[in-house]
């Protein structure tokens, strides 16, 4: 997909119109990081937790996902090291392997997750965009 198809998907995002997108703009900003892979830090608000992280794109999290599975679980890791070695193939092939505009999820690489006095950091994160609440560019400052 190039750029006019992916600002085609944008302005649909952000019309809304079928009311698939439940933050047309948290969309738009996925789109763009989908298409012009440029970092972007965000701080996302759910019930009863923050998780700042870098937006990533579904393929990038498949892989990292797929690495750290092989990485830690001998009992995935033939099966890890099959579905990696397809998908790194399809990406040499295509480097937007499919257009993915219309993903429920948001992945992040990089995450802190805080909830009440309690933070800790994972690889990846994967969430509903459905179960944000609210979401900022950035990471929190200390008060």
């Amino acid at each position: 997909m190039g750029w006019r198809d992916a600002a085609q998907a944008s302005l649909r995002a952000l019309e809304n119109r079928d009311g698939r997108h439940p933050d047309p703009y948290l969309e738009l900003l996925r789109l763009g990081v989908q298409h012009t892979e440029e970092s972007v830090v965000v701080t996302l608000f759910l019930p009863g937790a923050t998780v700042t992280g870098t937006v990533i794109t579904l393929d990038e999290w498949e892989l990292r996902t797929l690495r750290e599975l092989k990485e830690r679980s001998s009992g995935v890791r033939r099966v890890a090291g099959e579905a990696m070695q397809a998908l790194d193939d399809r990406a040499q092939e295509q480097r937007t392997a499919r257009p993915d505009t219309d993903s429920p999820f948001v992945h992040l690489r990089d995450v802190t997750y805080r909830s009440g006095c309690d933070q800790f950091s994972v690889r990846t994160w994967r969430g509903p965009a459905a179960g944000i609440s609210g979401w900022t560019v950035g990471e929190p400052t200390p008060a």
